[in-house]
């Protein structure tokens, strides 16, 4: 079978995306904005980009309708850093609040109940246990 993703609407091409690796590891991504508030959320669309630098890449799709840019990528932009964190089957259920639509002005670590975890060389927490 020959598949033409020009001929499948979006949402089908988003379905042959997604349902060609599987199983996708989930990059649960902290950031901090430049005013401090915490982000926290989840992107299926990761992956390494180099091993030499090493380096890892998220993919941060639009939010629906066409709204304002998520609060992950507005972060990156602004301070270069982000963390990834990944998700241990007992906090998948965590995982999954923080990929709620929180407004910009929430702490997305305190909305899931988690604790930040300062780390060493970037601004942007980590986040491993529930508080």
């Amino acid at each position: 079978m020959i598949i033409d993703p020009q001929d499948l609407d979006p949402k089908s091409r988003y379905k042959l995306l997604i349902g060609s690796v599987v199983p996708r590891p989930i990059a649960w991504t902290s950031t901090a904005g430049s005013d401090g508030v915490l982000n926290l959320a989840p992107f299926s669309f990761f992956t390494v980009a180099s091993r030499n630098p090493p380096m890892l890449c998220i993919s941060v799709g639009p939010r629906p309708e066409g709204e304002d840019p998520k609060d992950t990528l507005g972060n990156v932009e602004a301070t270069g850093e982000f963390v990834v964190n990944i998700v241990s089957l007992p906090l998948s259920n965590t995982m999954h609040e923080s990929s709620k639509g929180h407004p910009p002005e929430a702490d997305e670590f305190e909305k899931a109940g988690l604790t930040p975890e300062p780390c060493e060389v970037v601004k942007a927490p980590g986040s491993e246990r529930p508080t």
